[in-house]
């Protein structure tokens, strides 16, 4: 009897231990599994959190560039509203310059009236006064004296000239393509003869008409500056002349190019 009860507990305890052993085998299963998965969650979230870390960073870099960007456009639409704002100054300064002009080659023009064409004109041109004093109107053949009627015309253009003291003033000679002879009392060439007409129309201006010296220049321009080839006996008329050019101030003009 008690054998038999023995027996059956020890029968009773196998089982029970196989169960617990085969329940212990799935619980450490499981256990095992559920940390790899554990692990498994904390690479991933590790993953994730670098991803973030590292869009985080990308951001600020993105963030800022975009700040530089609007920083730069915001500049360069300002400096493109000063250009424009420049370009209509300039443009606004050039049509005062060139209404200036007109009205003072309407002023010489009104001043020179009764002159024939062959003697004088008054043109305009690349923003500048031509004042064209040919030679039948200020010397006479070959020479650098003012005529009486030429005095008298620069004395005309002498009373506009003071009036408007912004003006710079260059006074050209030019002549025709004949040589001097050799051996000429007073011009060695058209060089010299062309030199002395510019000096004898700026001394009159200034000593007798009180113009400004440091206003004028002078240019003796020979026979290198023809208005028509030298063909003929009436062209080299044409060239032989004295131009007084006039030039505005573009003190306004350049300061705005400066800016």
């Amino acid at each position: 009897m008690v054998k038999s009860v023995s027996a059956a507990w020890l029968w009773f305890l196998s089982i029970f231990l196989i169960i617990f052993s085969f329940l212990a085998s799935g619980l450490y299963i499981q256990y095992r599994n559920n940390s790899f998965k554990l692990k498994h969650y904390r690479d991933t979230l590790n993953t994730y959190k670098q991803l973030y870390t590292q869009l985080k960073q990308d951001y600020v870099v993105l963030d800022n560039k975009y700040k530089l960007a609007l920083q730069s456009a915001l500049q360069g639409n300002k400096l493109i509203s000063q250009k424009q704002e420049q370009l209509i100054h300039l443009e606004q300064a050039i049509q005062r310059q060139d209404s200036i002009m007109r009205d003072l080659k309407e002023k010489f023009s009104t001043a020179l009236t009764g002159y024939k064409n062959s003697q004088l004109s008054v043109t305009q041109r690349k923003g500048k006064l031509y004042i064209t004093l040919h030679e039948t109107l200020l010397f006479p053949f070959g020479s650098a004296q003012v005529q009486p009627q030429g005095i008298v015309a620069l004395g005309k253009l002498a009373k506009v000239l003071k009036k408007h003291p912004d003006l710079n003033i260059i006074i050209e000679g030019h002549t025709d393509n004949i040589p001097i002879k050799p051996g000429h009392k007073c011009w060695k060439d058209n060089w010299d003869l062309s030199a002395a007409r510019a000096i004898a129309v700026a001394r009159i201006l200034i000593n007798k008409y009180n113009v400004a010296p440091e206003r004028i220049e002078i240019a003796g321009k020979a026979q290198y500056d023809p208005v028509v080839p030298n063909i003929n006996a009436h062209n080299r008329a044409l060239n032989r002349r004295i131009e007084i050019i006039v030039n505005p101030d573009l003190s306004k003009i350049l300061s705005i190019l400066k800016q």
